[in-house]
C-alpha cells in the first residue's frame, strides 16, 4: 500500500486495484493537483466544517431515495462523498462519447420495436424478449413520438479494470 500525506486526509491505496488518485509509485495524478491544492489551502478544519454542513443540508431538506424492490421500502438519505470523483477532461470526453453512442443505439432499438420491427423480422431480436417483457407497451406500437426520442432516461454504472480500462457494468 502507498500512503499519500495530505492534511486532514488519511489516504492509502489498495494494491491490485486501479487507483484514481495516484499512480502505483504514489505520485498524485496531475488532474487531481488543483483539487488537492484547494484542500491544502482551506485546511482540515474548514474542510470538515463544509462536509458537516453538506450532510446537514441533506438531512434538513430530506434529500432521499428509495431502493425499489427493497422489502423495507424505506427512504434513505442521499449518500454524498466528501471527495468528488475527478477525471481528466479527455478521459471524460471519451466516456461521454461512448455513453451517448450506447443511448443512441438503445433509442434506435426502441424505435424499431415500436415501429417497423425489422430487428424482430430479421431474427436479430427474439420475439419473446420483446413481447414477453411486461414493459413493452403493445398499444404504443406504431405511435409516433416527437423527434423520434423514446429513451428519455438512461443511466449506466461504470467501473475500471485493474489496468484502468472503463467498463459498463450495468
Amino acid at each position: 500500500m502507498n500512503k499519500t500525506e495530505i492534511p486532514g486526509l488519511d489516504y492509502q491505496s489498495n494494491a491490485g486495484f486501479w487507483d484514481e488518485f495516484q499512480t502505483s509509485d504514489g505520485v498524485i495524478r496531475p488532474h487531481w493537483q488543483p483539487f488537492i491544492e484547494s484542500l491544502r489551502t482551506i485546511g482540515a478544519s474548514e474542510f470538515d466544517r463544509r462536509w458537516q454542513s453538506a450532510q446537514q443540508i441533506i438531512r434538513n431538506n430530506a434529500i432521499v431515495y428509495n431502493v425499489y424492490g427493497d422489502s423495507e421500502g424505506a427512504e434513505r438519505l442521499w449518500p454524498l462523498d466528501p471527495i468528488p470523483f475527478v477525471l481528466p477532461e479527455e478521459e471524460w470526453a471519451s466516456l461521454e462519447q461512448a455513453i451517448a453512442q450506447r443511448a443512441t443505439l438503445l433509442n434506435a432499438i426502441l424505435n424499431d420495436c415500436y415501429g417497423p420491427q425489422d430487428l424482430l423480422h430479421q431474427g436479430h431480436l427474439p420475439p419473446e424478449l420483446v413481447y414477453a417483457n411486461p414493459n413493452f407497451l403493445r398499444p404504443c406500437h406504431g405511435v409516433p413520438v416527437p423527434g423520434g426520442v423514446r429513451l428519455h432516461f438512461y443511466a449506466v454504472d461504470i467501473a475500471r479494470s485493474t489496468s484502468g480500462q472503463w467498463w459498463v457494468i450495468a
